[in-house]
């Protein structure tokens, strides 16, 4: 790794207060504390359901198996951890739903008006509060938010991008302060061939967007998420001609690799107390979870920790916290974005 990223690192070093276990440079240790939630296919049916389960432990709960022909994938935890939000994709439609972590409670949220389109990419609030994700309802996908707990029967969607075909916006994930989404968007600049998604960060109250990366091909920045104090974000690129995950901290503005094995590396998710990144990795063949430990960064990173071992593919992992792990070190900071490109959240294709 470049001297660059080991300072990026090293800053989320100086935060962690050792609530993962073993965290040194001379091997890999198992991030504990919190839990997993990720999709993954049940071999029993072969339909993709809702797993938990604890980083160091070996027991693994199906929480959304059931009935009938869905998809369920792209678990996010609420910040206190106390509910999960996913995607159930089905014939007439992808919908969002909410469930506790022992699979009860599960409600279908998605507004009506939203209902028989595909919603996806869910994510919570830092208040828990409201959850973000994207919508093709008028044939293009831009980002919305609910209200996680509507007062009434009747969920109203809050649209916060209006933008035109090809042009894309996926991922959104929220700060933890509230005032920012992050998000993946494609086909806005016509010069980039493909999809070449690159990340933007929007703000909530002005809806003015600011792009804070630039690829030229591939699948490019997808995946974005931030870290518990909202002072950089884990994203998936394939920026280097192969799948990995990158951090890209605010403060410095400097982009840092944080894997690098010739096997596809993506979906980062932030442990709670921003001490480790887990992400999804084919280097064992089927796609199983990984952790990378962020501390013990002399005189380098150990090795990631493999999490899960039963061979059946996954996607979409998250990291909630629990009442023995409470989540962020420190208040989150807002911090400038990293020499932003300025412009107007709803740009039209020929922008």
């Amino acid at each position: 790794m470049k001297k660059r990223g080991v300072v990026i690192l090293a800053a989320f070093a100086a935060l962690a207060t050792g609530l993962v276990a073993g965290a040194s440079a001379s091997g890999p240790s198992i991030p504990t504390g919190g839990n997993l939630v990720y999709a993954g296919v049940d071999p029993a049916d072969g339909m993709s359901d809702i797993y938990v389960k604890s980083p160091s432990g070996s027991t693994t709960t199906n929480i959304t198996d059931g009935p009938g022909t869905r998809k369920d994938v792209s678990p996010a935890f609420s910040p206190n951890g106390s509910k999960i939000t996913f995607v159930r994709s089905t014939r007439t439609g992808a919908q969002i739903m909410v469930v506790n972590p022992d699979g009860s409670g599960l409600v279908n949220v998605t507004p009506a008006a939203l209902q028989g389109s595909t919603n996806i990419d869910p994510r919570w609030s830092g208040d828990g509060t409201r959850i973000v994700f994207a919508s093709n309802v008028d044939g293009n996908y831009d980002l919305y938010w609910i209200d996680a707990i509507p007062s009434s029967t009747r969920t109203v969607a809050h649209r916060l991008t209006k933008t035109e075909a090809p042009v894309r916006n996926l991922d959104p994930a929220w700060t933890r302060s509230g005032k920012y989404v992050v998000f993946s968007r494609s086909g806005h600049r016509p010069s980039v061939s493909g999809p070449a998604a690159e990340l933007f960060q929007l703000d909530v109250l002005s809806l003015q967007a600011a792009r804070l990366t630039k690829t030229i091909g591939g699948r490019g920045d997808v995946s974005p998420v931030y870290s518990p104090d909202d002072r950089s974000i884990a994203f998936s690129s394939d920026r280097s001609g192969n799948e990995e995950v990158y951090v890209l901290d605010f403060a410095t503005k400097a982009l840092a690799r944080l894997t690098n094995n010739p096997a596809r590396d993506a979906e980062p998710a932030f442990s709670p107390d921003g001490t480790a990144v887990a992400f999804v990795s084919t280097r064992k063949g089927a796609t199983e979870i990984f952790a990378q430990n962020l501390l013990g960064l002399t005189p380098g990173l150990a090795a990631p920790v493999q999490l899960t071992f039963d061979g059946a593919d996954k996607s979409h992992p998250d990291w909630g916290a629990t009442a023995t792990h409470p989540g962020p070190v420190g208040a989150p900071v807002e911090t400038p974005l990293p020499t932003p490109t300025s412009g107007p959240a709803s740009p039209t294709a020929a922008r």
